[in-house]
């Protein structure tokens, strides 16, 4: 019985293909296949995954128009081969498939992790406005107390105050590291970045950094105090 494809390569087909028949392209269109698969085993998107489909759609096609050029008596075994190319290229289709499923969830993951960064540090924005203007009132009160029996127990609401302001930075750090942290979630490739959560990020970032700024002072500020008159 003839052997039909497998690994649907050029080698396979070499070995396969009738020494008297000219091949019209198919080695090269299953080059072109095997190229296109390294590629997305090495670096997996989803231009590469259209790449891998074209190319197999091609072999399929070719394989035919070689069968066609076949002498159906001195060809009979590589004809045999030739039709068992729609079958084979089925199965390598259906992982594939498989695996680009499994690749466009990454992207959605991807995707995900912006939105939520965004979404989160939106909540923390007005926290953090809401506690520098807590430190504000307390630097008054601070101040006032300077000298006074007070300063002790304002020494006590300064170090309340700052570390609410630590845990909100720790907080917000972790709001951004979903992002952030390397290895955290599924990586995609630069193509498949969609622009409009990459600006959903640099948003995030700017709040971020926004919130960072107006809590170096204070937190200068605080430890300053509390140092002095603890």
């Amino acid at each position: 019985m003839a052997k039909t494809p497998v690994a649907v390569t050029a080698a396979e087909w070499k070995k396969a293909r009738a020494i008297t028949l000219k091949d019209p392209g198919l080695d090269k269109k299953l080059a072109v296949w095997e190229t296109a698969k390294k590629e997305l085993d090495k670096s997996p998107s989803m231009a590469e995954f259209k790449k891998c489909s074209a190319a197999l759609k091609d072999v399929v096609v070719m394989a035919k128009t070689t069968k066609d050029k076949c002498n159906k008596t001195l060809h009979k075994d590589t004809i045999v081969f030739l039709d068992g190319y729609p079958g084979a290229v089925a199965k390598i289709a259906q992982g594939l498939q498989k695996q680009g499923e499994d690749y466009s969830k990454r992207i959605a993951a991807w995707n995900k992790k912006r939105v939520d960064c965004l979404a989160g540090m939106k909540k923390l924005e007005p926290v953090g406005n809401k506690l520098v203007s807590k430190f504000e009132a307390t630097q008054k009160t601070c101040e006032a107390s300077k000298g006074t029996p007070d300063a002790k127990r304002s020494v006590n609401l300064a170090e309340q105050v700052l570390e609410e302001i630590k845990t909100f930075k720790a907080t917000a750090k972790e709001t951004m590291d979903i992002v952030r942290i390397a290895g955290v979630g599924p990586s995609i490739d630069v193509s498949d970045r969609d622009d409009k959560y990459v600006k959903m990020f640099t948003e995030a970032i700017n709040i971020q950094s926004g919130l960072e700024g107006g809590f170096n002072g204070p937190i200068a500020y605080l430890e300053k105090y509390i140092r002095e008159n603890k």
